[in-house]
């Protein structure tokens, strides 16, 4: 569900960057997750994020 949710409001280049950022600091990549899940549950996000 994460994942899909994920594919759905990022662009694939910010898919790109945010699966690099977590190669390196793992929980800072989670909390921007939870931050674009949070967004796009409330409907905050206007389109995908590049």
């Amino acid at each position: 569900m994460r994942n899909s949710i994920l594919a759905q409001v990022l662009d694939q280049a910010a898919r790109a960057r945010l699966s690099n950022l977590a190669l390196v600091k793992p929980e800072k990549a989670k909390a921007v997750e939870n931050y674009l899940i949070q967004m796009a549950r409330f409907g905050q996000l206007g389109g995908k994020v590049s």
